[in-house]
């Protein structure tokens, strides 16, 4: 890392509802980042998180416009997309595959997890984890193979039922007052 480097200033938070609601953290993180204080709790219910399933990218993005922010979902993002974005200082939900904390059994199976992006550089890609409460660093290489998502408890080739590297992007032109 070069001295000119430096994370977006997002605050860590670590979901306590249930390990199922990333979603709703990771937005209450870029919500905080923007000055909107809303609950874990609050989040959850204006998103109908699922503590099985937990939320999806579309609930993401209206509840973000609903309290007046402009949102983007994007598919097939790049590295280049999101340092396009922290540049900005824009920070950005990453939906991706994960297998959970370092004290999750052995077995727990992988699955979709949100994570705010807040710095990239030329080997890392730096997320404000939810699952963890803190930073995670992660190889840009190991985190491009686990950026996708199923739309379903299971992957079937023969449908469209997953993301590929989806972020959705909330930035602060604030359409009406919060």
């Amino acid at each position: 890392m070069n001295n000119k480097f430096k994370l977006l200033p997002v605050k860590p938070f670590q979901e306590t509802l249930h390990g199922g609601y990333c979603g709703p953290a990771s937005l209450k993180m870029v919500l905080d980042y923007y000055g909107v204080t809303k609950s874990e709790k609050e989040l959850a219910e204006m998103l109908k998180c699922d503590p099985e399933h937990g939320t999806d990218d579309k609930s993401i993005a209206e509840t973000a416009k609903d309290l007046g922010f402009k949102v983007e979902i994007k598919e097939e993002s790049s590295f280049k997309d999101i340092k396009g974005w922290l540049d900005k200082k824009v920070p950005v939900i990453i939906d991706w595959f994960t297998r959970g904390r370092y004290d999750y059994p052995e077995d727990d199976v992988a699955d979709g997890h949100y994570s705010v992006a807040i710095g990239l550089d030329n080997r890392f890609i730096y997320l404000q984890d939810p699952e963890v409460g803190r930073v995670r660093k992660i190889n840009k290489e190991d985190f491009y193979r686990v950026w996708f998502d199923f739309s379903t408890d299971y992957f079937e080739r023969s449908e469209k039922q997953g993301s590929c590297r989806r972020q959705v992007l909330i930035s602060n032109e604030v359409r009406n007052k919060v």
